[in-house]
This record gives C-alpha cells, structure tokens and sequence, in this order.
C-alpha cells in the first residue's frame, strides 16, 4: 500500500511521543523501514518474514499504516501488536492516550502465533532507553 505523507508524519509525531529513539523515527520516515520491538529492543521487520507479509496485507486490506509492531509472551501465547495509523486521518490528537506513566494507542492485535485472526483494539505502551513494549497487564 502507498502509504501517505501526512500518515507517516503523524507516525512519527506519535513514535516521538512514545519515547522511540529518534534513528527508529529516522528510519520509518527515509527508508520505509518499520522495526520490530521485543522487550524494548529492536529489530527489522525484513527479518520477520510472516509478520511482514502481516503488516503488508493489514495496510492492503484496511488501509492503515502500521508504523511499528511489538512482540510479546502473553500467557505463554506469541502476541504481535501493529500499531497503526488509520487511513484519512489528519490529526494527532485522538491517536496516542496517556494513564500519566504509560501511553495508550491503537494496535490490531494477533494472539496466535502467526495467525492474521485478530483484532482492532488499544494497546498500553511502555517506553525504556528508546525502545516500547506492550505493557504487561
């Protein structure tokens, strides 16, 4: 999917706000790159082969842009959280929630291991040293 100006604009506004380092930010806006975090370290969406192909048919079929996607272990289940930005959307201010630690934002939600059988939701984030994670509940 051709991803918009303004959607990559607001990516980054929110990536900023969550605290991402500004290479990551740097790295989505030039090259298109959207990375991976585990535990609040980061890696390439390329070396994810099935998470791509994910994030690819998301943007293809909702016409989102997911601009990050956090790994975790929920109840011992694979959970993948792409967080996006949705299609037309032109203001930053209902894209990214506060609880005053933590910042909450929109994700599409994968809980079996690669599964596309998800779902729309919010997510918590928390920030450390440049890198997020989904908050663990």
């Amino acid at each position: 999917m051709e991803r918009t100006i303004r959607q990559k604009e607001l990516a980054a506004e929110v990536m900023l706000k969550l605290g991402v380092k500004e290479r990551y930010i740097n790295k989505l806006l030039k090259n298109n790159s959207v990375c991976v975090f585990e535990d609040f370290g980061t890696f390439g969406v390329t070396n994810y082969p099935k998470q791509e192909a994910t994030k690819m048919f998301l943007e293809s079929k909702y016409k989102i842009f997911v601009y990050a996607i956090t790994h975790d272990i929920i109840n011992s289940k694979d959970v993948y959280s792409y967080l996006y930005i949705p299609h037309n959307r032109d203001s930053y201010n209902d894209l990214i929630a506060t609880d005053g630690k933590n910042n909450i934002v929109n994700a599409y939600v994968i809980d079996r291991k690669y599964s596309l059988d998800g779902k729309f939701d919010s997510v918590m984030i928390e920030q450390r040293n440049g890198g997020i994670r989904r908050c663990r509940q």
